[in-house]
């Protein structure tokens, strides 16, 4: 079996899974789920976000967080090894 990265290990999962509850995070008091689905969006956004601000892959980053949602968004964002582009409507 070939070795596979995080990053293509998660697409896998996206593909499988995009309804299924990746993360549960509490926020005003009560816990909201975030599907796998609706994490690639963000995991996407936020990347191409990053390399708009000129981050380039192979750099270093330094993340500062607490262990949530957010968190689990931008380590996925920074172990991306290609460049991403977030979807883009106009309506």
């Amino acid at each position: 079996m070939p070795e596979r990265t995080l990053p293509q290990l998660f697409e896998d999962s996206v593909k499988k899974f995009p309804a299924n509850i990746i993360i549960w995070e509490k926020r005003n008091g009560q816990y909201e789920g975030i599907t796998y689905k609706e994490m690639r969006t963000r995991v996407h956004r936020f990347a191409a976000g990053l390399m708009s601000l000129g981050l380039k892959p192979g750099e270093r980053v330094a993340l500062i967080s607490e262990g949530r949602a957010d968190w689990l968004m931008s380590e996925l964002a920074f172990s991306t090894p290609e460049p991403l582009t977030s979807p883009f409507q106009s309506r």
